[in-house]
C-alpha cells in the first residue's frame, strides 16, 4: 500500500520492501518451528539473473493517490507465452505501463518442471541452517539491490531478534548465483560494518569478468522469445539496465587483469575475448564502441541506450575490483566446468568478433553482427577464466567439474559438498533426500526451436485474437511435453544464438518435433502441419 504523494520509485522502493518483510515472516516461522540445539547460521541466497520471481501490479501507479496493488507473477509463469516478456520493458527506471514490479523470492514453475533453487533450499533444511532468499529486480541497475541489502539487513535482523529472541546474524553467510555474485561482490565492496561481519562470502558461477551471450541481445533479441518479433524482444533487453554490466571485459581492466587471467594454471585466457571483425589485432571494447566509416558498434533505432553502457562500465569495474585484505580472506569462488569422461567439453563461448553496422540496423532483417569464434571449458555460460576473480585467494578457488548446466548450478549436490566445505568447514553434510524421477522426455534444442518457430508463425498469423490462437497452438501439446520444452528453454535462456540455434552460416530451418508411434504420431504430425 503506498502513501500519499510519493513519487513512483518511492512506491515501488516500499512495495519491494513488503515482499521481503513478508519473506522475514516465513523465515521467522521456519526459524521458530525447529528444536532448540546448537548455534545456528543463517544463508542469504542472492538468485541469478532470471532466477528471482518477478511479480506485477494489476494496476497502474497514480501519482498522489494512495493505492492497493494485488500482483501476478510475470517472470516466470506461462504468462511468457503470451506476450509477458514485452510487459517486462522499462522507460527510464520505470516499468511498463506504470505498472509497478517487484521481486518476490526465487523462481519456481512447478508446472513447467523449473526450480533452480529446490534443491538447495532443501539441502539447508537438511544441514540446519536458516535460509533467506533475497528476491531482487535483475532487470534494474544491481548497485541498487546492492543498497537495499544493506538497508534491508539491520531491519531484518531487528525484526528477528523480537521474534525469535535470537540474533539471525550471529553467524551468517552470502551466497549469490550468477548475477547474484555480482551483487554480494558490490555489498562487500560497501564496506557495510553489519553486512561485513559475514562469516564467508560466496559467488557460484558468476560472470566476473562477463559472458559472451547478452552482447547479441542488443541486436538478435533472443531466439527462445523472438515469436514477439526480434526488434520488439531487442528493445525490450535494452530497456533493462542490469545487463548493461555483463558484457566481456573492457580493455582497461584486461590491461590490468590479462596477465593473471592468462596465468591461470587450469583455464587461462589466451588474449582479449571481443576483437573486430576486419582487423584480427584490433580489439573490439563492448564498453568503448568507436564508430568508423559512418558504422558504429550498437544499433540507434532499438533502445540501446550509450548513456547506460557508461554507467554499466562503473559497475562491472566495481565489481572486477579487488577487495581489502580482510574482507578478500571470507571471499569464495565456486566456478562449473562441463565435462566428458574427465575432459574438459568446449561448449561455452569464450570468444567474440564483432562487425560495424549502420545506424539503421534492423533486428528483423539484419545479421548479428557478433559472431561466437571459441568454445572453451565453463559451465556452458560463464567461461572457466571468467568465474574467478583474479584478486580472490588462490586457495578459496574452487573449480567443480562434471554434468553442469549454469542454471541448475546451485541444485547440484556438488555444489552443496563444496559450499558444506566453504561455509561449515566439513568435508561431510547430510545428503539431501532423492529426487523423484526425470520426465521420461528431456525436450532437445531441436524440439524448442522447433516448438518457438511454430508459435512465432501462428503469432505471426494471427490477425483477430492472438490469445485464442496462442492457446489452440499449445493445447496440442500434452502438459509434460510443454513442460520439458520449458525446462530446457530456461537451463539454456543465457546461453548464445550460436549454442541454441547452430553457427552462422550452418544454422538449418527449425525441425519439427520428432514423431512417435499409434495416436502421438497423428497429433504431432497435424501440430507440425500447422507450424509450417
Amino acid at each position: 500500500m503506498s502513501g500519499l504523494a510519493m513519487t513512483y520509485d518511492q512506491v515501488r522502493t516500499q512495495e519491494q520492501v513488503a515482499k521481503l518483510e513478508a519473506a522475514t515472516g516465513e523465515f521467522i516461522t521456519r526459524y521458530n518451528a525447529k528444536p532448540p540445539g546448537p548455534p545456528r547460521k543463517t544463508i542469504f541466497l542472492f538468485p541469478g539473473g532470471l532466477g528471482s520471481r518477478l511479480v506485477r501490479a494489476g494496476t497502474p501507479h497514480q501519482d498522489g493517490a494512495t493505492q492497493s496493488f494485488y500482483y501476478s507473477t510475470i517472470w516466470l509463469d506461462c504468462s511468457i507465452l503470451f506476450g509477458a516478456a514485452l510487459d517486462l520493458q522499462m522507460q527510464n527506471d520505470i516499468d511498463s505501463a506504470r505498472r509497478i514490479i517487484v521481486a518476490d523470492g526465487y523462481v519456481q514453475f512447478d508446472l513447467m518442471d523449473i526450480r533452480p533453487y529446490e534443491q538447495f533450499i532443501e539441502w539447508c533444511d537438511l544441514n540446519g541452517l536458516d535460509w533467506f532468499v533475497f528476491g531482487w529486480d535483475w532487470r534494474r541497475r544491481v548497485d541498487q539491490a546492492a543498497d537495499l541489502f544493506i538497508t534491508f539487513l539491520p531491519i531484518f535482523r531487528q525484526r528477528v531478534q523480537q521474534a525469535c529472541n535470537a540474533d539471525p546474524l550471529a553467524d551468517f553467510a552470502l551466497v549469490g548465483h550468477s548475477f547474484g555474485g555480482m551483487l554480494v561482490k558490490l555489498i562487500l565492496n560497501r564496506q557495510d560494518p553489519l553486512a561485513n561481519t559475514c562469516t564467508h562470502a560466496v559467488s557460484v558461477g558468476t560472470p566476473f569478468y562477463g559472458h559472451g551471450g547478452h552482447v547479441h541481445r542488443y541486436f538478435a533479441g533472443d531466439p527462445d522469445l523472438n515469436f514477439e518479433g526480434k526488434a520488439n524482444i531487442t528493445r525490450a533487453v535494452s530497456s533493462m539496465r542490469g545487463g548493461y554490466a555483463l558484457l566481456f571485459l573492457d580493455q582497461a581492466t584486461f590491461n590490468r587483469d590479462g596477465p593473471a587471467l592468462a596465468a591461470d594454471p587450469d583455464f587461462p585466457l589466451a588474449g582479449y575475448p571481443s576483437m573486430d571483425a576486419n582487423n584480427a589485432t584490433q580489439p573490439a571494447d563492448p564498453y568503448n564502441p568507436t564508430p568508423k566509416g559512418g558504422k558504429v558498434r550498437y544499433p540507434g533505432n532499438v533502445g540501446f541506450s550509450m548513456a547506460e553502457l557508461a554507467i554499466g562500465l562503473q559497475t562491472y569495474q566495481q565489481v572486477a575490483a579487488p577487495l581489502p585484505p580482510a574482507i578478500n580472506a571470507k571471499f569464495f569462488n565456486i566456478r562449473g566446468v562441463q565435462t566428458r569422461s574427465g575432459v574438459p567439453v568446449n561448449g561455452t563461448v569464450s570468444s567474440q568478433t564483432w562487425t560495424r553496422i549502420p545506424n539503421g540496423f534492423d533486428p528483423d532483417v539484419d545479421q548479428d553482427p557478433i559472431t561466437d569464434v571459441s568454445k572453451g571449458p565453463g559451465d556452458g555460460v560463464i567461461p572457466a577464466w571468467s568465474a574467478r576473480l583474479v584478486s580472490a585467494l588462490p586457495q578459496n578457488v574452487r573449480t567443480l567439474t562434471g554434468d553442469i548446466e549454469h542454471m541448475t548450478m546451485m541444485n547440484a549436490e556438488d555444489t552443496h559438498r563444496e559450499l558444506a566445505r566453504i561455509i561449515l568447514g566439513a568435508a561431510a553434510m547430510k545428503r539431501r533426500r532423492r529426487r523423484a524421477p526425470k520426465r521420461a522426455k528431456i525436450a532437445t534444442r531441436a524440439d524448442v526451436n522447433a516448438f518457438v518457430e511454430g508459435l512465432r508463425v501462428v503469432k505471426a498469423r494471427s490477425k483477430v485474437d492472438s490469445t485464442r490462437d496462442t492457446l489452440r497452438y499449445l493445447s496440442q501439446f500434452e502438459p509434460e511435453e510443454l513442460g520439458s520444452l520449458m525446462s530446457t528453454a530456461f537451463v539454456d535462456a543465457l546461453k548464445s544464438p550460436s549454442q541454441k540455434l547452430g553457427e552462422p552460416g550452418k544454422r538449418r530451418s527449425p525441425p519439427t518435433p520428432k514423431r512417435d508411434g499409434g495416436a502421438r504420431k497423428g497429433k504431432k504430425a497435424r501440430r507440425s502441419k500447422r507450424a509450417r
